[in-house]
C-alpha cells in the first residue's frame, strides 16, 4: 500500500493533476463541470502593504470565504463591508450563485448576519471555553432579480 505524504505545499503540476482528476470524475458521473477559482480582494495602504483582505475559493458557483482580515486599527470603518461587497461583485461576475463562510462565535457572526447571510448550522469545537463555530450562506441575486 502506498504511503501518504503531508506536504507543506503542492506544485502547480500536482494541483493540475488533482483538478483534472476531479473534473474527469465529475464528467464520467454526469455531474456539473468542475471548476475551482481563487478569489482575493485586497486593500493596500500608501506603502503598498495590505491592511485588509478577503479570500477564498469558488467551486461550481459557490464561493467559500476562507479568510477575512482587517488590521485592528482600521476595523469598524466599513472596510470589511467594502471587501465583502467587492467579493460579491466578483463572484456574480464569474457566474457564482452563493457565498458560504464558517466563523466562530468570538469572530464576526453578527457581521455576516448584517450583510444578508443566514445561519445554516453550528458545530461545537474543542477550543477553550467550548466556542461554537457557525456556518453561514448568502444566496446572491441573479442578474434578473431585483437587488
Amino acid at each position: 500500500m502506498p504511503s501518504f505524504e503531508i506536504p507543506e505545499t503542492l506544485s502547480d503540476e500536482d494541483m493540475k493533476v488533482i483538478d483534472d482528476g476531479i473534473a474527469d470524475d465529475c464528467a464520467q458521473k454526469g455531474h456539473p463541470p468542475y471548476k475551482q477559482e481563487y478569489i482575493c480582494v485586497v486593500k493596500r495602504g500608501n506603502n503598498r502593504k495590505p491592511f485588509a483582505a478577503l479570500m477564498g475559493f469558488m467551486e461550481n458557483g459557490i464561493f467559500e470565504i476562507t479568510k477575512l482580515w482587517v488590521k485592528s486599527e482600521k476595523q469598524s470603518n466599513g472596510i470589511g463591508s467594502e471587501l465583502l461587497k467587492a467579493a460579491e461583485e466578483v463572484v456574480k461576475a464569474r457566474g457564482g450563485c452563493s457565498i458560504v463562510v464558517w466563523t466562530y462565535v468570538f469572530q464576526a457572526p453578527g457581521f455576516y448576519e448584517n450583510h444578508g447571510f443566514v445561519k445554516m448550522g453550528e458545530s461545537p469545537t474543542n477550543l477553550k471555553g467550548g466556542a461554537k463555530c457557525y456556518h453561514y450562506i448568502k444566496i446572491l441575486p441573479s442578474g434578473n432579480d431585483p437587488a
